[in-house]
């Protein structure tokens, strides 16, 4: 990555991180049957009024994973995963959650719901790679190797736990990509500043879709990390 780009990831992320943020909320539910369930969810600050965390009213049609819920169930997980890593250009470790297991419970049968911890984070920089809870012990290691990649709209940290035949070609197809990326923007830029009107346009018009094109075409080649032991953090803007 260049240095100036750098800068305006660092400041789009601070800047983003403050506007697109949310909470991962850890709740309680007392059923009828006087038991007691743990459930997870992440849930954006525009969508949920936090003066009405004591309104249980409120927290059965907002506490759901389910943006549009019809069967009367409230959906959340039953896990939340806590990654600790340093992010590009930090000396100091920051925290990001993935949450796991998928599950619903009827509404009829909640006898209360209260909300136990609220965890302030932005929903523009995401815990992208598949885990399980058995991946909490390797990810308690510190990375053997850290890469980082930028597209357009996103960046991508890659933190290499145990490193495989897998994993190398993956990140250096990358490679390859984000070179000739950086590498087709210069000339086309250098068309665009350069050119007649007609040899602008349709520089203008590959420029476009070369970039509309890389985001996508990194991500789907991050999928193929997903059984290694390899973490990946996605941060878009966009």
């Amino acid at each position: 990555m260049k240095p100036l780009f750098s800068l305006l990831f660092f400041f789009t992320f601070y800047q983003a991180n403050a506007e697109y943020n949310g909470w991962f909320i850890q709740f309680s539910i007392v059923t009828k049957a006087n038991t007691t369930l743990v459930g997870h969810l992440y849930v954006a600050s525009a969508y949920f009024d936090i003066d009405s965390i004591k309104n249980q009213d409120y927290l059965l049609t907002h506490i759901n994973a389910d943006e549009a819920p019809t069967d009367n169930q409230i959906s959340f997980f039953k896990h939340r995963l806590k990654y600790n890593y340093y992010s590009y250009g930090n000396t100091e470790k920051t925290a990001i959650y993935s949450l796991m297991d998928p599950t619903k419970f009827p509404i009829s049968s909640i006898k209360s719901i209260e909300i136990i911890e609220m965890i302030d984070h932005g929903y523009l920089l995401n815990l992208t790679s598949n885990h399980t809870l058995k991946d909490t012990v390797w990810m308690q290691e510190e990375p053997i190797e850290t890469v980082h990649f930028a597209g357009y709209f996103c960046d991508w940290q890659i933190f290499v736990h145990q490193g495989s035949s897998q994993t190398t070609k993956v990140i250096e197809v990358i490679n390859v990509i984000t070179e000739n990326y950086t590498d087709s923007l210069v000339q086309l830029e250098a068309i665009i500043a350069n050119s007649d009107e007609d040899e602008k346009a349709k520089a203008i018009a590959e420029l476009n879709l070369l970039q509309e094109n890389i985001d996508t075409k990194i991500s789907s080649l991050l999928q193929q990390l997903n059984n290694e032991k390899v973490v990946v953090i996605t941060f878009c803007s966009c």
